[in-house]
């Protein structure tokens, strides 16, 4: 084979690599203190998924999903670039990469994934919003 695949070589490497796709399989995390939030707090990782709860639509154009992030990230103190973030890192919590990390845990379990928007609407708004509102508990 001249180009094999990397990110699946046997049947057990399916469950890490695209198991989030299948809902019986996938448990989103619940800790919001977890190490893949990339340090930011629980009471930031808990705001940034009520806020985004409060409005969120599925959206197909890449660009509205992503400004549904974007708006409820500069609202709970990211900046809404890395560029705008670097220039001053004291202003904000972080910036729209860390704020985009959070979902990106939450949908896929991982810091790795495709486009988030499609993987949302492959998995449906109702998903969607259960493993965004994983980490505010019961």
């Amino acid at each position: 084979m001249d180009n094999p695949r990397k990110d699946m070589r046997k049947w057990s490497d399916f469950r890490p690599v695209y198991g989030y796709f299948l809902t019986t399989l996938f448990e989103p995390p619940t800790d919001p203190a977890g190490s893949r939030f990339g340090g930011l707090t629980p009471v930031i990782v808990r705001s940034l998924c009520t806020d985004l709860l409060r409005d969120y639509r599925n959206l197909t154009d890449s660009d509205a999903w992503f400004d549904q992030i974007r708006t409820v990230a500069e609202e709970n103190g990211f900046a809404a670039s890395v560029k705008e973030y670097k220039k001053d890192t004291a202003s904000y919590v972080g910036s729209i990469r860390e704020a985009s990390q959070v979902i990106r845990v939450l949908l896929t379990g991982s810091t790795r994934s495709p486009a988030l928007h499609l993987v949302a609407g492959v998995l449906g708004e109702d998903e969607v919003r259960r493993r965004i509102g994983a980490v505010l508990g019961p």
